[in-house]
């Protein structure tokens, strides 16, 4: 004798499923329009409930994006030049980031070589005016660089390791407590995209700031300094390296 029927389930819907009338799928929607006009190519991955694009033509890059149900924005970016992308355009792409009015002169990098990636950038984030703080990890990334803009909080946050990926988490304007305007986040993702790129063989490269050796600069509490003041920040030295 057979049991019971089962009552017919609707189907989950794929993970693939976009829900148009969620604010994630409509904050990212515009930001592949106004993308689009600045002529990158998207695929978009399968969906659980956020939503997710990759950039598939960003040049000499792997970068996504993640918009949260509930308002995060994850932008991550790496070079597939990893450790040999130049330390001056990770810089450039923190400040589009940060700081996209370009408050501040912009501190040029020389080669630095031999000092850690992480070290380098920190001193010249510091410099133009961002708290920046080092933390270690623990992990097989090694160290990651920590970055804010303590004059405008509103723009999020960056972490840096020490291998060169960038992750910038910020807050759309679905977020409960507000965020950046749609517009804004397309424009600084491509702005900061084009930081990242080389410079064309005939450019000319900026002069570069090496100014004499020294101890690592402590961390002061604001991570920054006061207004309208530009301390010099020495190239830490080895026995500055050990001392700190």
């Amino acid at each position: 004798m057979r049991g019971p029927v089962p009552a017919l389930q609707t189907p989950p819907a794929p993970a693939s499923h976009r829900n148009p009338g969620s604010a994630a799928d409509q904050v990212l929607t515009k930001i592949i329009d106004l993308l689009l006009q600045d002529g990158f190519g998207f695929t978009i991955p399968a969906w659980d409930g956020d939503a997710y694009l990759k950039i598939n033509n960003a040049v000499r890059a792997i970068t996504d994006l993640t918009i949260t149900s509930h308002g995060d924005v994850i932008w991550e970016y790496r070079s597939v030049q990893c450790l040999h992308l130049h330390p001056s355009r990770l810089v450039g792409m923190a400040i589009e980031l940060l700081d996209p009015d370009h408050g501040r002169r912009e501190p040029a990098l020389g080669e630095n070589a031999g000092f850690p990636l992480v070290e380098i950038l920190r001193y010249a984030l510091y410099r133009y005016g961002f708290t920046a703080r080092i933390d270690e990890t623990g992990t097989d990334t090694g160290p990651v660089l920590t970055v804010t803009n303590p004059r405008q909080p509103c723009r999020g946050t960056i972490d840096i390791s020490d291998d060169g990926e960038l992750s910038w988490y910020a807050r759309a304007p679905h977020h409960p407590d507000g965020g950046i305007p749609i517009p804004s986040i397309a424009t600084t993702i491509s702005r900061a995209l084009t930081r990242a790129q080389p410079p064309p063989p005939t450019s000319r490269r900026p002069l570069a700031w090496s100014p004499p050796a020294g101890r690592l600069l402590p961390a002061s509490p604001s991570g920054g300094h006061e207004p309208g003041v530009q301390p010099a920040i020495p190239v830490p030295t080895s026995e500055g390296m050990r001392n700190a």
